[in-house]
């Protein structure tokens, strides 16, 4: 009996040794599996981390990106507003000042002359004006000529001085007109007008200067035929360098220079070729040209255009040296290059 049991018992431990043995596999099998979820949940919390950082990344910078943009909107809009500003600012100044050089322009009632029955002196030129003519026209024109009379850096006193002198001992004058010269039958047998207001004003003349009829903008008209008078003859009374007629003055010589290089096109005056008006005309129409390219004013003529092909003082300094010489040693020596907006306040203020 007790050998029974004890079978029994042996048999017990048997089995339990070898269920034993055998679930130790089992628990390691399922320590693997445990371990490799522990593993893949690990990767997958990482990955998720990861991913939100870089969203959080994404988001603070779309966040500064965005605050950098208004900044910039901000800094434009403030720079906007200053420079608009400033330019309102200027414009005030502009108008204020166009305002005193019209006033200082004194129209003077002058029953003496032939034909031009009041006049405005600025500095020694005198300029006429027909009865047609407003007042308030007149007192442009001459304010023109004031800004370019003005002192700056670059005037030589002496040389102005004796460009003012010049004008005063030869009766240098400018005449002002209305609408155009069929108004006074000009180009017929039997004009209305003499050419001159005589009292010693009589040869040293050269374009009318027109008075729009309408709201046309005068600014062209006045500065084109203010320079011819200058150029052909102020400066021609001057100096020989300037004179028209002699093919070895200067100015004959930087003319040349500007056909030969096909840079000034002198076709539409082929009708006055072999007169004594040829070069006297020509050539106070290149160096117009010359001046106001100098002065960069060339775009109000659409420069380059078919008659001067030049577009700025750079384009003339390399292209036609002689010309640019001209201009450095005599021109800027003598005027001054009028400020656009203020000629566009004298244009547009009246005083009338």
């Amino acid at each position: 009996m007790i050998f029974g049991v004890s079978c029994g018992l042996v048999d017990e431990y048997i089995g339990n040794s070898e269920t034993a043995e055998n679930s130790e596999p089992m628990q390691e099998s399922a320590s693997f599996e445990e371990n490799d979820m522990d593993e893949e949940n690990i990767e997958k919390e990482d990955e998720m981390r990861m991913e939100k950082e870089e969203e959080m990344r994404m988001e603070k910078e779309e966040e500064m990106r965005i605050k950098k943009e208004d900044q910039m909107r901000m800094e434009n809009d403030r720079m906007e507003k200053d420079q608009m500003r400033m330019e309102k600012d200027q414009m005030k100044i502009d108008r204020e000042n166009a305002r005193l050089i019209k006033e200082s322009v004194n129209v003077v009632n002058a029953p003496s002359f032939e034909y031009f029955n009041r006049y405005a002196d600025i500095e020694t030129l005198r300029i006429f004006a027909l009865p047609e003519v407003s007042d308030e026209y007149l007192r442009k024109v001459g304010a023109i000529f004031k800004l370019m009379f003005e002192d700056n850096p670059d005037i030589d006193k002496n040389l102005q001085n004796e460009f003012f002198q010049t004008m005063k001992n030869n009766y240098v004058y400018q005449r002002v007109g209305y609408k155009g010269p069929e108004l006074y039958d000009m180009d017929s047998d039997n004009p209305k007008i003499d050419c001159c207001p005589k009292n010693n004003y009589d040869d040293n003349q050269t374009d009318y200067i027109w008075e729009p009829e309408g709201s046309g903008d005068p600014t062209g008209e006045i500065i084109e035929h203010a320079l011819h008078t200058i150029t052909n003859v102020a400066f021609k009374l001057m100096s020989s360098d300037w004179d028209y007629a002699d093919s070895g003055s200067k100015l004959r010589l930087a003319y040349k220079e500007a056909v030969d290089k096909k840079l000034f096109n002198e076709e539409s005056y082929a009708p006055l070729k072999g007169g004594d008006d040829f070069y006297k005309v020509t050539t106070q129409e290149y160096f117009f040209w010359v001046i106001v390219a100098e002065w960069d004013l060339g775009f109000l003529w659409d420069l380059p255009n078919e008659e001067f092909l030049i577009k700025n003082k750079e384009d003339l300094s390399s292209k036609l040296p002689m010309s640019h010489q001209m201009f450095q040693s005599f021109v800027e020596k003598i005027l001054s290059p009028p400020k656009l907006s203020t000629i566009e306040a004298i244009i547009n203020i009246n005083m009338e």
